[in-house]
């Protein structure tokens, strides 16, 4: 299970659509529940590929939804922590996130930086660097819009996973299969 955690308008939504659809979507709107997409991708492991089949929970960012967000993240494996980098104000639920998730999990945890197709985002990346830094999980600059690291971030993000599983790091696995949800679009 991954889940997409941020402030609201960062990006999630199309970052999750472009992982599964491998293309933008300039139709998408803020999200006002969580949605899932499932996407099976193969990574490399010390050698040797690894089929992973990802549940990746997009949640609303909108902080009326912040009391139910921990139920989502709380069974997750992955979690990617998502700010958008032109728009600085956005680290602080970022920062408030990952501090959340590293409290309460054992979740593998990235930061991203959406939107690194635009110009003026060297404020953001910088604080996003240091952020990252601190609390010590993986840093991307990705763009929805381009689909720049987007296949990079999952793909590492399930090479850590499968090296958990295979070190033998159990998660807590119960969590809703949304295979078995109506998600409507």
């Amino acid at each position: 299970k991954a889940v997409l955690l941020g402030d609201a308008g960062v990006g999630k939504s199309s970052l999750a659509f472009y992982f599964d659809q491998n293309t933008s979507n300039d139709d998408i709107q803020t999200s006002i529940s969580a949605s899932c997409y499932n996407k099976s991708i193969i990574v490399d492991f010390n050698g040797k590929k690894v089929g992973l089949t990802l549940n990746i929970w997009d949640t609303a960012g909108q902080e009326r939804f912040d009391a139910i967000t921990p139920m989502y993240y709380r069974s997750a494996s992955i979690i990617l922590v998502v700010f958008d980098l032109s728009r600085p104000a956005s680290l602080l639920k970022a920062e408030y996130w990952i501090g959340e998730v590293q409290k309460t999990t054992n979740a593998i945890c990235f930061l991203l930086g959406n939107k690194c197709d635009l110009q003026n985002i060297g404020e953001a990346l910088q604080k996003g660097l240091e952020i990252a830094e601190r609390f010590k999980v993986a840093f991307y600059k990705v763009s929805a819009v381009s689909g720049e690291n987007i296949e990079k971030v999952f793909a590492e993000a399930g090479q850590q996973f499968v090296g958990r599983e295979m070190e033998g790091v159990k998660e807590e696995k119960n969590f809703i299969n949304c295979q078995e949800m109506v998600v409507k679009r």
